[in-house]
């Protein structure tokens, strides 16, 4: 349903006036799954934001011809910059019928739907906070949002409070399944810490 409607949203109107559909049209519309192969050099800035086993996946996938399962692949985009992702106005591989920025898109969408069923934060709301941390914090998060095991309280702390603090309280979703605390919640008990700390 999701893929559907953004098909029918890729397609630009050029006129201010509405034409009905005809062949013409259906042919545009289906023009989507003959977009240009990417070129590996294009792919190369995305590869470069991702984390941890991303880069290879996607690498030996494009090398393939063997397109990764929604889950890996929404994990692994959705590290990228939108800017960056939405830019990519072609397929990763010939087995591909969307784009990469088409991609990109299905999986914000799909993670605003999981966060929303689950309260957890959209992905890339999270991406958007742990891409500001420092490159070992990133690949620290990044590892343990993919396997779902949190990081002790210390190392968690000592990469959330490179957040901006005005930022992260005002964060209130949890990073993943099985936490009660929400991101601010967790970031208010790091400030704690570090004023105890100060104080002793």
């Amino acid at each position: 349903m999701c893929a559907s409607l953004l098909q029918s949203d890729a397609v630009a109107i050029d006129d201010d006036n509405f034409d009905p559909p005809d062949e013409d049209d259906d042919a545009e519309a289906t023009s989507e799954s003959t977009a240009p192969i990417c070129h590996m050099s294009e792919v190369e800035e995305a590869l470069n934001h991702m984390h941890g086993g991303c880069p290879r996946k996607v690498t030996t996938a494009i090398a393939n011809n063997a397109p990764l399962g929604d889950n890996e692949r929404c994990f692994c985009y959705l590290q990228v910059n939108s800017s960056i992702a939405m830019a990519l106005n072609c397929r990763t591989m010939e087995a591909k019928t969307h784009t990469l920025a088409q991609d990109y898109n299905l999986c914000t969408i799909g993670s605003h739907q999981y966060g929303n069923e689950h309260g957890t934060c959209h992905a890339p709301r999270m991406t958007a906070l742990i891409n500001t941390m420092s490159n070992d914090c990133q690949e620290d998060l990044y590892s343990a949002l993919e396997t779902e095991h949190p990081l002790d309280f210390e190392r968690r702390c000592a990469c959330y409070l490179q957040i901006e603090q005005q930022t992260a309280l005002k964060v209130s979703c949890r990073s993943m399944q099985g936490k009660e605390l929400t991101v601010a919640e967790e970031y208010q008990q790091c400030l704690d810490a570090r004023a105890e700390n100060a104080a002793a």
